[in-house]
């Protein structure tokens, strides 16, 4: 009897986890959270049209980035913004079609998948089906720090590259 209450109090808070993690993920969230759990580096781009670090970051290079990184998967998740996607803002900036785009209707969240997000833009970088690589959570960064940081994500013997 002491083991099955034992075995019945380990295996009840991960039934309970399980069940209220998709509940209380935002719709984009869950988007977001399905696809960095893909093979490969996922780069997911916090930002906002109305954000004026936003759009100078997105000025500084993002499209050659994106093109000089082929296996990377890239995700523009737009912010703050009530709804709206801001689509047409990346489209004037030259970010290619093929980034995936998703739009958090939740104002002012301060998480997102459960990590902090209190600034736009911001970046994440994903690995290993959905680990956190890196996060550099507060502004601007420039492309070469990105990249730089890419590299460093495909020397960990975890990406295989494909």
């Amino acid at each position: 009897m002491r083991t099955l209450l034992l075995l019945l109090l380990l295996w009840l808070p991960s039934m309970v986890a399980a069940r209220m993690l998709p509940d209380s993920l935002s719709a984009a969230e869950q988007e977001v959270s399905r696809i960095i759990r893909g093979e490969g580096i996922y780069v997911v781009h916090f930002w906002a049209p109305w954000c004026p670090n936003s759009r100078a970051e997105l000025g500084a290079g993002w499209p050659f980035l994106i093109a000089d990184n082929p296996d990377v998967h890239f995700l523009f998740v737009t912010v703050w913004n009530n709804g709206q996607s801001g689509r047409s803002v990346l489209r004037d900036y030259g970010i290619p079609e093929v980034v995936e785009q998703g739009t958090s209707a939740v104002h002012r969240s301060h998480r997102f998948l459960g990590l902090p997000l209190t600034w736009t833009p911001s970046t994440w970088i994903f690995h290993r089906r959905g680990q956190l690589a890196y996060a550099p959570n507060y502004g601007e960064v420039d492309m070469d720090t990105l990249q730089k940081l890419l590299d460093m994500t495909r020397k960990d013997g975890s990406y295989a590259g494909k």
